[in-house]
């Protein structure tokens, strides 16, 4: 498990007793979400220069009602073929300029090495792209509602965190 970083840190410590550990946490604009040993922790939080808001939901994590959990992970890729065949056909028109400024052609050398050079900037600057959402609920039984955290795209540490808290602490 990743480590949390101390800002988070400072946010949560107020909300988290003696004996708890933290594990992991996520924080965005004004949530945090951490897991700890025993619980989930919610914080929301506001302030501005006349006012301060904070409120915190807990979900304990030590009760019979947990019965499982389901961590989602959509994705889904883009891969820039078109930018690639762009950049591989750069290359190709470079090595042609250097190869034709061999025969004494100084500009052709200096342009051959140019497009060469932005041939291998579009190639190393095409990324595949991922999108998709990180998604985690947590089922508990009877009345008690289900409950579900949804997360930016590549933010896995607090879902996988919950599903091995999860996992631990309701062992048969």
């Amino acid at each position: 498990m990743a480590a949390v970083s101390k800002s988070e840190t400072k946010v949560l410590d107020p909300h988290i007793p003696k004996g708890e550990q933290l594990i992991e946490a996520y924080s965005g604009n004004e949530k945090t979400v951490a897991v700890t040993d025993r619980r989930i922790i919610d914080l929301w939080h506001h302030e501005d220069d006349r006012s301060q808001e904070t409120e915190l939901r807990s979900t304990l994590l030590t009760n019979d009602y947990i019965v499982g959990t389901e961590y989602e992970r959509e994705q889904e890729s883009n891969t820039p073929d078109l930018e690639r065949l762009i950049g591989f056909l750069l290359g190709v028109c470079g090595v042609g300029g250097i190869l034709y400024g061999l025969d004494g052609t100084g500009g052709a050398i200096f342009g051959g090495f140019v497009l060469l050079a932005l041939s291998a900037l579009i190639i190393y600057l095409t990324d595949t792209t991922e999108s998709g959402e990180v998604e985690i609920t947590l089922y508990r039984a009877g009345e008690v509602p289900n409950r579900t955290w949804t997360f930016p795209k590549g933010e896995t540490g607090v879902p996988r965190a919950i599903s091995e808290q999860v996992a631990t602490l309701h062992r048969p």
